[in-house]
């Protein structure tokens, strides 16, 4: 994966902190042994042991002060797709091992020898991407679907491949799952799953420059005007592992995707400078601004930073949106509330690496209004 310096939050954060210092894949395995193997299976964290110990859970506390209410053009906006999760393209021209993968909001690693075995013929449903859509994504939907028989049934309907046609799976509770033809221009298949009364979810997936596993590139939420969405949904859940690491070695999820803090970049907070890169309510802002379905950061910078600046605790926007610590800002994990009306309430929990107290956001559990 690649390591770049978190350069494009760093002006808006000093603002914010008040400047202080392929071939047909054939369907032979079925969906409820995939289901049952993935629920046990210990998944890779890169270069270091296995990854599989939960994220710690947050505490919602009591809920704020209602907000104002949206105006009527920013409840059009709210129907807009937000981004929940996104790989730079650039990262499939790398080998399948070094590219992230997005699983049941775990983040982790196809291991060379997973994809030696692929390529030798075995495992073959790890290149469908419908079933890697339907295995990868439960947490995203607020109605169990996993074990559900039926989906086996219909997979087993696609005996022969359905790399290049367009095909559509629905499970017993209504979400339909609809695979689209594989692009050969972009190398991309699209997944849109409808799930009844939440909204919609475009899935796309790629392959690495050394196998056809598909891998997740991008994921995209809308809601749409009928939709009256209930439920709770976990977007990122980053292993406690990752935070036993320097801080030069955790992806730092920032709007959708994971960006590096450089070495030097570390040294220098260490030594005093972007004093606000430790402040979880300032990345955890910054952090999330994707997931919510209107601009708050560019129009707002200053009124925001103000806020920050006279050490309050809730930050609250035009739009009403409200950013609470719900825990000392020292505090490791810390963790940050952003209630956003008509809309529903981000659970954001952020932690730090080992040389620094950086904040990194690890966890995000998404509760709709």
């Amino acid at each position: 994966m690649k390591a770049w310096t978190v350069q494009s939050g760093i002006a808006m954060a000093l603002v914010l902190a008040g400047c202080s210092a392929q071939t047909p894949i054939n369907q032979t395995q079925s969906f409820d042994s995939i289901a049952k193997a993935a629920s046990v299976q210990n998944p890779n964290v890169p270069k270091q042991g296995n990854a599989s110990t939960p994220a710690p859970t947050s505490t919602p506390s009591p809920t704020p002060t209602p907000a104002p209410e949206p105006t009527e053009e920013k409840n059009r906006q709210r129907t807009q797709p937000i981004t929940l999760y996104e790989v730079d393209l650039s990262e499939f021209d790398m080998k399948t091992s070094e590219i992230p993968r997005y699983d049941k909001g775990l983040i982790t690693y196809w291991t060379d020898a997973e994809t030696q075995s692929f390529n030798e013929g075995h495992s073959v449903t790890w290149g469908d991407p419908l079933v890697r859509t339907l295995l990868g994504i439960p947490n995203l939907i607020p109605y169990n679907y996993v074990q559900d028989r039926t989906i086996d049934k219909q997979l087993n309907e696609a005996q022969g491949g359905t790399f290049y046609k367009t095909f559509t799976v629905t499970t017993a509770n209504g979400i339909v799952f609809t695979k689209k033809p594989y692009d050969e221009k972009t190398g991309t298949t699209e997944v849109d799953v409808t799930v009844p009364r939440w909204g919609t979810y475009a899935v796309t997936l790629k392959h690495g420059s050394d196998s056809a596993i598909q891998i997740i590139q991008k994921i995209t939420y809308e809601r749409g005007p009928a939709d009256r969405p209930s439920g709770s949904i976990t977007i990122l859940d980053l292993d406690n592992r990752w935070f036993e690491r320097k801080t030069s070695e955790i992806p730092a999820y920032h709007k959708g995707k994971f960006d590096y803090f450089e070495q030097g970049s570390v040294d220098s907070h260490n030594r005093g400078s972007g004093v606000s890169w430790s402040d979880p309510l300032v990345q955890g802002m910054l952090g999330i601004s994707n997931l919510i379905p209107f601009n708050y950061l560019a129009d707002e910078a200053n009124a925001i930073g103000k806020q920050l600046s006279e050490g309050k605790e809730t930050v609250t926007t035009s739009q009403g949106i409200m950013f609470t610590m719900k825990t000392d800002r020292n505090e490791r994990p810390a963790i940050m509330e952003a209630k956003v009306p008509n809309w529903g309430t981000y659970t954001v929990t952020l932690n730090s690496g080992t040389d620094s107290g950086i904040a990194i956001i690890q966890k995000i559990v998404f509760e709709a209004e």
